[in-house]
């Protein structure tokens, strides 16, 4: 399928999985032209004919709110990795997905904070279908809008945050001011903390969403496993914190100074005198190292070798880390 056949797909087919499936491969598309314009310093594609495509299914009464909430989700930055294939800069892919969301929701911008609007509670909250699905909407339409207006979504934010009577907008207001890393958004981390911190549940919610925070993300991460309320000791934590890092801030793991696969093999070392299981399930995230540039694959491979001279490694983790070496 041509390009020109997407974007009717996304304006105009009866099957709602249609238009998501095309928004996908368009963007996915967008994303990788983007990178590659990056790569080259050259000027990025323009986004306006998807945009365009967006706003036409945004605008459709006939398309159910959960499906519109999905359509203005682009693709992982995981899955543009796979689509390069190889010698990949991860800073680099993160920028041009960065981009293209940003353009997107300028063009977008009046539609996104109509939606916005129209898709805020009103009265009791119902755990139903419908209002599962407004909530979606009003998250992705704020989701999306942030890469263009993040002061205009924090002040929504802010006070969705403070009048919710529910988990579901308590939560996500915090989990979108904080992968926004908008200043403000500690703030609202510490509240959610302050309320939350006998839940154990919320508080792995709590250590989860700033492990996928942007910027200086291994150091980050690194303070929070001084937290008091962080243990090597209880697997969830570690999945929360440290899995989290590893398997989901692709910027932050595979960041060019290599600090990402230092924490990840500190961590594993630690673990595998804990706990070896979870520890060969935190080793798993090296398996797409050959995937990067060659400054990228010499730090994880470093630091993959230092993991196998440790005395007394477990059977599995010797095992994960010496195929991930030879593949």
């Amino acid at each position: 399928q041509t390009s020109a056949d997407l974007l009717f797909l996304v304006g105009n087919d009866a099957d709602s999985f249609n238009r998501w499936e095309a928004a996908q491969v368009l963007a996915k598309k967008l994303i990788g032209k983007t990178y590659a314009a990056l790569v080259a310093q050259k000027p990025a594609p323009s986004v306006g004919s998807f945009a365009r495509a967006l706003g036409k299914s945004l605008k459709d009464s006939s398309i159910d709110n959960a499906f519109k909430a999905k359509l203005l989700q682009l693709p992982m930055v995981e899955e543009i990795v796979e689509l390069i294939g190889k010698d990949v800069d991860a800073s680099l892919v993160v920028k041009a997905r960065d981009h293209v969301r940003a353009e997107v929701a300028r063009k977008l911008a009046r539609d996104l904070k109509r939606v916005a609007k129209s898709t805020v509670d009103h009265g009791a909250y119902r755990p139903d279908t419908e209002g599962t699905a407004r909530r979606a909407l009003q998250f992705s339409a704020l989701g999306l809008l942030s890469a263009a207006e993040p002061d205009f979504v924090m002040e929504q934010l802010e006070a969705l945050f403070a009048k919710a009577t529910n988990m579901t907008v308590e939560f996500s207001a915090a989990s979108l001011a904080t992968r926004m890393d908008h200043p403000r958004a500690a703030d609202m981390l510490s509240k959610f903390y302050e309320r939350h911190h006998s839940d154990h549940l919320l508080v792995d919610k709590w250590f989860a969403v700033q492990a996928l925070m942007p910027g200086n993300a291994a150091a980050r991460v690194r303070q929070l496993m001084e937290h008091k309320d962080f243990t090597l000791k209880t697997p969830n934590r570690v999945y929360a914190l440290v899995r989290n890092f590893i398997g989901g801030n692709l910027a932050g793991f595979h960041s060019e100074d290599g600090e990402g696969y230092r924490l990840a093999a500190d961590a594993i070392i630690a673990l595998n005198a804990i706990n070896p299981q979870v520890a060969s399930r935190m080793a798993t995230g090296f398996r797409s190292w050959r995937m990067f540039n060659a400054s990228r694959r010499t730090a994880a491979q470093r630091e993959m070798q230092r993991i196998l001279a440790e005395p007394q490694l477990s059977r599995d983790v010797l095992e994960i880390i010496s195929r991930t070496l030879q593949v």
